[in-house]
């Protein structure tokens, strides 16, 4: 084949992936189209000031999702009688573990290994899982219409369960919140982790421990070992401990800075005043106490304040503090920077929520005095 040959070839491939990729838009355009068609009329039905609204229509619709999903769990708990003999009613009820508006989570660890092989060495999902998740789809597709016809007194449901994901972990924190990490994700088996309203890198989060936060979470999945987690976690406070305020303080603009100001006097913050707009005015009043008035900017409305929690007790008895641009130098042997309750808040906080989630016990980075036996055996 000569070069233009084969230049040609690589232009004819390129056009026709073009065009497979235009038919894939197209076709999400529509299926969006119709999916936002459909919700809105939904809502309409359901606006109690929609001239030909429905409350009844929109009530049908909520209820019927909520019993189709209902439906969905008792089928799965008759496959898995049936097909696999499960009849420990606890292993039964683990089966079902959670359930959205359009779909919901199955758990088969009361067959994974025991009855069908999960994964193979390499780490893959085997053909005899996949095969078990084809089954399950197919018994749950024909068992929903058959469902809908008997209960809904419809020919034409339209209900249809397809496998979305396959999973070795997740963690549930709450409705619409979870991770997981996953194998196979609608037949494209390329693992990876996968955030669901988990607030996981906050804009506030400083860089400097940024990355820490995710590679928490995937090692509390991947390896399930509260030591190695927590590993991850002492580490992300060493470094955090070691920034400069400047790089681990909250950063807020003051909308009302007068407004706040009315309600203080001296050095005593009146009741209802924001935290940062607190700050703001106690480094006004200590510029102003320390004579530095000239050398650092005062803080107003629409100006942007960083601020931390500091160390109680001291001299001034207060907690928090606030700076324009770079923490003052006369202000750095007077308000020690409170690390572990900044740490706390920015970090530790939302690392929490995902041990309380799985019952692990946390504990705070700067409490690690002694080792629990449960750390050592986790």
């Amino acid at each position: 084949m000569s070069i233009d040959e084969i230049k040609t070839k690589i232009l004819e491939l390129q056009t026709d992936l073009n065009n497979v990729q235009l038919s894939v838009d197209r076709l999400e355009t529509q299926q969006m189209t119709a999916k936002i068609l459909l919700n809105s009329t939904y809502g309409y039905m359901g606006n109690k000031r929609a001239p030909v609204g429905d409350d009844d229509i929109a009530a049908s619709v909520t209820l019927t999702g909520q019993a189709v999903i209902k439906e969905a769990a008792a089928i799965l708990q008759r496959h898995l009688k049936q097909e696999y003999g499960i009849v420990d009613e606890q292993a039964l009820e683990n089966s079902w573990v959670y359930s959205d508006t359009d779909s919901c989570y199955f758990s088969l660890d009361c067959i994974k290994d025991s009855v069908v092989k999960f994964q193979n060495d390499d780490g893959s999902v085997t053909d005899e899982f996949y095969e078990a998740c084809n089954k399950l789809e197919d018994d749950l597709n024909v068992e929903i219409t058959a469902w809908a016809k008997r209960t809904l007194l419809t020919q034409d449901s339209r209900f249809i369960f397809k496998r979305e994901v396959i999973a070795d972990s997740a963690i549930f924190i709450k409705k619409k919140r979870y991770v997981m990490h996953i194998l196979d994700d609608e037949g494209i088996k390329d693992p990876k982790f996968k955030y669901k309203g988990v607030e996981v890198v906050r804009t506030t989060m400083p860089n400097a421990i940024k990355p820490y936060a995710k590679d928490i979470i995937n090692t509390m999945l991947s390896t399930k070992s509260l030591s190695e987690t927590n590993k991850l976690l002492n580490k992300a406070y060493d470094e955090f401990i070691k920034l400069p305020a400047e790089e681990m303080s909250f950063v807020m603009g003051i909308g009302d800075y007068d407004g706040a100001a009315a309600k203080c006097s001296g050095f005593n913050i009146g009741k209802g005043v924001p935290i940062h707009a607190k700050a703001a005015y106690l480094h006004n009043q200590f510029n102003n106490k320390f004579g530095i008035d000239n050398k650092y900017e005062s803080i107003g409305t629409g100006d942007k304040i960083r601020y931390f929690y500091v160390e109680q007790p001291n001299r001034y008895g207060v907690n928090v503090i606030g700076f324009k641009y770079d923490l003052p130098e006369e202000y750095k042997d007077v308000f020690l920077i409170d690390y572990d309750l900044m740490f706390e808040k920015i970090f530790f906080n939302s690392i929490k929520r995902l041990y309380d989630s799985v019952k692990w016990k946390s504990r705070k980075p700067s409490e690690n005095v002694t080792s629990e036996l449960f750390d050592l055996f986790s």
